[in-house]
């Protein structure tokens, strides 16, 4: 596919602050900036959890057939996101060409580009994704999908200066935004909402 500072303390905040890399995007507002990042393990990257509660079950009666492929394709946007983005945290630095890759994901490149700076001055290392234990639409609006899953981060290890940043190790919920621009034929994530950019930390049993 297409390619798409710092005392230890506050450095520790910043690898804290995402369990994946966020950005808070459009949504009509031009000057609404993405919001950043990815995760952490207090031990490394470990075998998928079982999930806390079982997978939700139903919802896709919700949605038209039409409304599902929307969602599938906004799904295997993010995923390709992350799997192909995993390398670039594991070994923080920033160039022209990571730019380029976050431009064909995200709505606000730049921001992520700034965070991925910032990782490379403190030394923040993130290895791993966080185990995907379940996955669903949460809305579907026109060109716009909103996906609620539920993951696990005790598969990422964050390191600071070669020494382990503990992470929490309850599986928990987030949200992607995801939209495709007027005039484009690709969906680009345009918010992550989870505990790392002040959403309270929603266990996936709640």
């Amino acid at each position: 596919m297409r390619i798409r500072s710092y005392r230890r303390h506050s450095a520790a905040a910043l690898a804290l602050a995402g369990l994946v890399l966020t950005a808070a995007g459009c949504n009509g507002d031009s000057n609404a900036g993405p919001e950043p990042l990815p995760s952490s393990s207090s031990t490394s990257p470990s075998s998928p959890a079982t999930s806390p509660t079982p997978a939700p079950t139903g919802w896709e009666s919700e949605f038209t057939d039409d409304q599902l492929a929307q969602y599938q394709e906004a799904l295997g946007h993010w995923e390709d996101y992350e799997r192909e983005a995993a390398p670039l945290w594991a070994d923080p630095k920033p160039s022209p060409e990571t730019l380029k890759f976050f431009t064909s994901f995200f709505y606000n490149e730049d921001l992520i580009q700034n965070r991925l700076e910032q990782y490379a001055q403190a030394e923040v290392v993130i290895e791993g994704l966080p185990n995907v234990l379940w996955s669903k639409a949460l809305s579907i609006s026109g060109m716009s999908v909103t996906i609620r899953q539920c993951v696990d981060p005790a598969t990422v290890r964050v390191t600071q200066h070669g020494q382990v940043i503990p992470n929490s190790d309850t599986p928990i919920l987030r949200e992607i935004d995801l939209s495709i621009p007027e005039g484009q034929a690709d969906y680009l994530i345009q918010q992550i909402h989870d505990p790392s950019w002040g959403r309270k930390e929603q266990p996936c049993a709640a």
